[in-house]
């Protein structure tokens, strides 16, 4: 569950997107329905208004576009804001696995460096032992030549 979480992030994000455009478009598609019923029924109260019956004091036309508006604007501004929402996880998915890359990476380059640092340690050792016999061939050389 834990590993690979940067990939899941991404996966999620993408998941969001579609499924954002989709209800939005579902949306925009309903409301464009309700408008053409709207239109439709602003055509009966027209013909009842004009048969003098008192259906057009119970139906406001008006309220049905209006209606339908808020559908597709909502519709519409759902995709948009999905769409912003799943780049900025997107984004924090890349942040996460740049993260881990790098950590990987500093990982290695200590381990290298620690390395290096016990290679130039096991170096200067052997540059003390040598120095040692050396001072040592040296000394007993010089008591010969005093004595």
């Amino acid at each position: 569950m834990y590993k690979n979480v940067s990939k899941k992030i991404q996966k999620m994000a993408a998941a969001v997107a579609i499924i954002n455009i989709i209800f939005g478009i579902v949306l925009a598609v309903m409301g464009l329905t309700a408008a053409s019923q709207a239109s439709r029924a602003s055509e009966i109260v027209r013909a009842a208004q004009k048969t003098g019956t008192g259906a057009s004091m119970i139906y406001d036309p008006t309220l049905d576009y209006e209606a339908s508006a808020v559908l597709v604007i909502t519709g519409i501004m759902l995709a948009i804001s999905g769409v912003f929402t799943s780049w900025i996880i997107y984004g924090f998915g890349q942040m996460t696995q740049d993260v881990s890359q790098l950590k990987a990476d500093l990982s290695a380059s200590t381990a290298l460096s620690s390395k290096q640092a016990d290679d130039i340690s096991a170096l200067r050792k052997i540059a003390e032992s040598i120095s040692t016999k050396q001072t040592e061939n040296i000394q007993p050389a010089a008591d010969q030549k005093a004595e």
